[in-house]
């Protein structure tokens, strides 16, 4: 699989279901190797200190963490910042937090772990942005470079959907003399066609990157595709809240298509993309590597 097919197959799941979407991308990107046990939960973002052998911190919406019997999660080494690392922590030396409130990627069970202090061999240390064996989703990126743009896919397949639930929702025109829908002026369509070719662009960038990216990215590579990432992401969610603002009250009810779409974008950038990634990417754009790992 290369790595545009891999995007193309997690917004694909995405427009079906987002949080289908979110653990592919989870179970797409997460590294492997032999030492590796069976059922894992990964979280790609930075979330804490790996002191030697021993690992403490907290880890935000953890797919699947509650099911898993072992833990992938990325932290930073003690000290002067450098490359993250990805430690593997048994289930049972975590605190488990409680499933999030009711609203987006409600099927991925996104949970916060907690580990305090817990023992980790060097034999369950990898680099974040190695590559490993096999090759995180057959794609050639590093495992966090690869979580970061599969979850700007995800956004696109959210993004991709709701599009087609407006505009499914427009061409079922109102009767004569009924009253006009907010999706049928000409200038609700018009920002909505902006907004559309705004995401296809993105979507084309995003891949442009990941194809012109070598087997060993550097910092810069990794900054480029950080950036093409967020910007994804970005007009994705602005698509999102468009049409469902365009769609008039409808749409508020629990249980609109459009609804679920908007929550799901909502949380994709919450927990994708929240403030540390876009901070760590724009000082990745101005050379400042020491402190941007794009986790």
């Amino acid at each position: 699989m290369t790595g545009t097919e891999f995007l193309t197959a997690v917004e694909r799941a995405a427009a079906v279901d987002a949080s289908d979407g979110w653990l592919l991308a989870d179970r797409l990107s997460a590294p492997r190797s032999s030492s590796h046990p069976g059922a894992l939960a990964w979280s790609g973002r930075l979330g804490g200190i790996q002191e030697p052998g021993t690992v403490t911190g907290t880890w935000a919406a953890v797919a699947g963490a509650a099911e898993a019997e072992w833990l992938l999660l990325t932290a930073a080494p003690p000290g002067a910042p450098g490359e993250p690392r990805v430690v593997l922590v048994p289930a049972g030396d975590a605190e488990i937090g409680p499933p999030r409130p009711a609203g987006g990627l409600g099927r991925a069970d996104l949970r916060d772990v907690t580990v305090r202090g817990a023992t980790v061999p060097p034999d369950r240390v990898l680099d974040a942005f190695a590559a490993h064996d096999p090759v995180p989703g057959a794609t050639g990126l590093p495992a966090a470079t690869a979580t970061l743009v599969s979850r700007a896919a995800v956004a696109l397949g959210v993004a991709g959907a709701a599009a087609g639930d407006f505009l499914a929702g427009v061409r079922h025109r109102s009767r004569p003399g009924a009253v006009v829908r907010s999706g049928e002026h000409s200038a609700a369509q018009r920002d909505v066609l902006r907004a559309m070719t705004a995401v296809r662009a993105a979507r084309e960038l995003l891949h442009a990157e990941v194809r012109a990216t070598p087997s060993a990215p550097d910092l810069a590579d990794r900054a480029r595709l950080g950036a093409a990432a967020l910007h994804a992401q970005s007009v994705a969610q602005e698509l999102v809240g468009l049409v469902f603002t365009r769609s008039g009250g409808s749409a508020l009810y629990v249980g609109h298509p459009l609804q679920q779409r908007w929550c799901d974008s909502e949380e994709i950038a919450c927990h994708g993309f929240g403030e540390d990634v876009q901070r760590a990417v724009a000082a990745a754009m101005f050379g400042m590597y020491a402190a941007a790992h794009l986790c």
